[in-house]
């Protein structure tokens, strides 16, 4: 299990972190992989999610079958400003259910929308405003995912989106 976040992170990327640690402090996932905020990186021949790591460099973080669990966060290209920003995030989760949930005999997709939603409920900071579920549906800004292979089990993509509160606060001597 690891969170991968970002050092000292500021405007968006600092209630990402916020929502980031919280759900990694609660969620009783084990093998769970859990990565900050993702850019939609295109190349010559697709478009795909991608983390920074350093330098000119990102980590693709699409489906990964090593883990139980992985999620990572995208945002809206725009934010509104009234009297603090309010930007749209969302939070992509990517499921191994019988991983998670061994002890369920049937598919665990509801627990583990439940799980999280617990989790995100009632915060200040943020409101939950949709969850989209199935790997077309989740994926359909790129592309990715086919008719054949959408969200059968053990596997379950669903993604939360969020209504979040920021101030743009930013470090001067950095």
């Amino acid at each position: 299990m690891a969170i991968n976040t970002k050092i000292s992170p500021v405007g968006i990327d600092d209630i990402i972190d916020y929502i980031q640690n919280l759900l990694y402090a609660n969620l009783t996932w084990t093998n769970y992989e859990s990565y900050c905020r993702a850019y939609k990186n295109e190349t010559n021949t697709n478009t795909m999610y991608e983390v920074f790591t350093a330098g000119n460099d990102y980590k693709e973080v699409l489906i990964d079958d090593r883990f139980n669990a992985t999620s990572f966060f995208i945002t809206s290209d725009s934010s509104t400003y009234s009297d603090r920003y309010n930007a749209t995030v969302s939070i992509i989760f990517q499921l191994n259910l019988k991983s998670l949930y061994p002890n369920i005999l049937h598919r665990a997709d509801e627990e583990a929308h439940n799980e999280v939603l617990l989790i995100l409920q009632d915060n200040p900071k943020f409101e939950v405003s949709n969850i989209t579920k199935g790997i077309r549906n989740v994926y359909n800004e790129i592309g990715y995912g086919s008719n054949k292979f959408d969200d059968l089990n053990p596997y379950h993509v669903f993604k939360i989106d969020l209504n979040v509160y920021y101030d743009q606060n930013c470090c001067l001597d950095c």
